[in-house]
């Protein structure tokens, strides 16, 4: 993670080439300097917590995995069962069995509309 952010960086610096003749070259440089600090600081934090949200996302997928075998552990040695339902579950027709059903005209006057989904997404495009 530190070899990228270091990579990014000096990138950056090399591609920035300040005229020392310029009178506002050395505030120039330093505004660079600046702001190159604060990216850096920003994508530090940022890579650090894209790392430990997949450190959480592991830690779930492997206590998932341990749970199945614990149970499958249980039902083998008999000390759980599995139990079936006594009655099934009603279910609603899908979408495209109401239009069947009652057609187009009646599905659009009888549908509701689901809440806009958010999905959690990274503001910049790394890793």
């Amino acid at each position: 993670m530190d070899e990228l952010l270091n990579k990014i960086i000096e990138d950056l610096e090399t591609s920035a080439s300040f005229n020392s003749n310029d009178p506002f070259a050395e505030h120039a440089e330093k505004d660079f300097n600046d702001k190159a600090v604060n990216f850096k600081l920003k994508l530090n934090g940022e890579m650090k917590l894209r790392h430990e949200i997949g450190e959480y996302k592991d830690i779930i997928k492997d206590a998932e995995e341990k749970i199945k075998a614990a149970k499958e552990k249980a039902l083998a040695k008999g000390y759980a069962k599995m139990v079936k339902a006594e009655t099934r579950a009603q279910l609603a027709p899908t979408k495209a069995e109401y239009i069947k059903l009652h057609g187009l005209t009646a599905f659009e006057d009888d549908c509701r509309l689901a809440k806009l989904k958010e999905t959690f997404t990274w503001n910049t495009n790394i890793g």
